[in-house]
């Protein structure tokens, strides 16, 4: 898998921004907490390695997630000649 990089104290400044009740911002930042990976290849298992920056893959719930991580910039848009767009990690900025 791939380690998309997130800090999780942004998308918790994000999560309180867009004003998402404290029952989901807990529950989020209790699921991206503690996290831990270990690296794997052919002969080679890593030790247990501290994930800190980190939104795992797999819950459907984490695209919603990253979408508020990246809440500031979907928001840039401001003008009718301006459009913006985001999907998961992906963002764009039309002007």
């Amino acid at each position: 898998g791939t380690f998309p990089n997130a800090v999780t104290d942004w998308l918790n400044h994000n999560i309180k921004k867009q004003c998402i009740p404290h029952t989901y911002t807990s529950f989020i930042m209790n699921m991206l907490s503690q996290r831990s990976t270990r690296l794997r290849f052919v002969n080679f298992t890593s030790a247990l390695i501290r994930l800190t920056n980190r939104i795992g893959q797999g819950c459907p719930m984490l695209m919603v997630v990253y979408i508020i991580y990246n809440a500031d910039l979907i928001n840039l848009a401001r003008g009718s000649h301006e459009s913006s767009i985001g999907y998961v990690n992906n963002s764009t900025l039309i002007a």
